[in-house]
């Protein structure tokens, strides 16, 4: 049984991404050196491929706001908007017109040949003066209705920026609060296993003085690698609640983003069911 957790536990660390490592430092005892790979993936204190940053929730919820790329689109889309109603409404407004008027004609003359004939001669000319022409249009039954368009679709679009804000909070929040658990998570596990590691030395200890059998030595191994596994996959479960986090708030390299507020139980929530449901009614999109 102890050789089947053992390989498991083994090849769990061996495909899980190389660069992954756990948040928390912990120095280990000399005792705790019997596998190079465990201790790697125990020791390690930093990220190497990924840049990382510890935030606050507020200030996730900042940089999202800034940096979103949905929200950004959104925000776009009703500049464009505004700049549409803008044109619409110009439209009541008198429009001049700076342009030229071309004027021409022809002049004749009479030309005496050696033949004692007479020809006549035209010449044409062409000149051209600047005009400014004012137009003004009262009654255009177009106009309004275009006006009052423009203005449904602007007004539309904002909606829609603040649906979209209030979801991306919300979505933040809970990512936020994913990485907060995972991080702590991790940290109760680790002390979990180097507790489970220590009772594994002295439990091999104990054997070569031949006070316990091997039952007892193996189960302990056995549960110790057992929670070595979980650890693993609490590592490689944070890192991909910390890159979705980074996605939120913007981030398209290779960065990720950590939880620097402790996970703390929040207050009560004293409104009442009916209370509550009337008021999602009336703040619902």
């Amino acid at each position: 049984m102890l050789g089947i957790v053992m390989a498991a536990a083994s090849a769990l660390i061996a495909n899980s991404p190389a660069k992954i490592a756990p948040i928390y430092t912990h120095k280990p005892s000399e005792a705790l050196s019997n596998s190079g790979t465990i201790e790697k993936v125990l020791s390690h204190n930093n990220f190497e491929s990924y840049q990382h940053k510890s935030l606050t929730m507020k200030n996730c919820i900042v940089i999202a706001i800034k940096r979103n790329p949905a929200l950004l689109a959104n925000y776009n889309l009703i500049q464009q908007n505004e700049w549409n109603l803008i044109s619409a409404r110009r439209q009541w407004f008198p429009t001049l017109n700076l342009g030229s008027t071309i004027y021409g004609g022809q002049t004749s003359f009479q030309s005496l040949y050696k033949t004692n004939k007479t020809q006549a001669i035209y010449n044409s000319y062409q000149q051209s003066l600047p005009s400014l022409n004012l137009s003004w249009y009262f009654l255009n039954p177009t106009i309004q209705p275009n006006v009052d368009s423009k203005l449904a679709l602007l007004r539309a679009q904002r909606f829609t920026y603040d649906y979209i804000a209030r979801g991306l909070i919300l979505q933040v929040q809970t990512a936020y609060i994913n990485v907060q658990s995972s991080q702590e998570l991790i940290k109760a596990y680790r002390d979990i296993y180097y507790n489970n590691k220590k009772q594994v030395d002295y439990l091999t200890a104990q054997l070569a003085k031949g006070m316990i059998d091997i039952g007892a030595l193996e189960q302990s191994k056995t549960t110790m690698y057992q929670q070595l596994a979980s650890l693993v996959q609490y590592q490689q479960q944070l890192v991909s609640q910390a890159s979705t986090l980074a996605q939120l708030l913007g981030y398209i390299d290779n960065t990720i983003i950590l939880a620097s507020d402790p996970l703390n139980s929040k207050e009560q929530w004293l409104v009442s069911l009916e209370e509550t449901i009337e008021n999602a009614r009336r703040s619902r999109e």
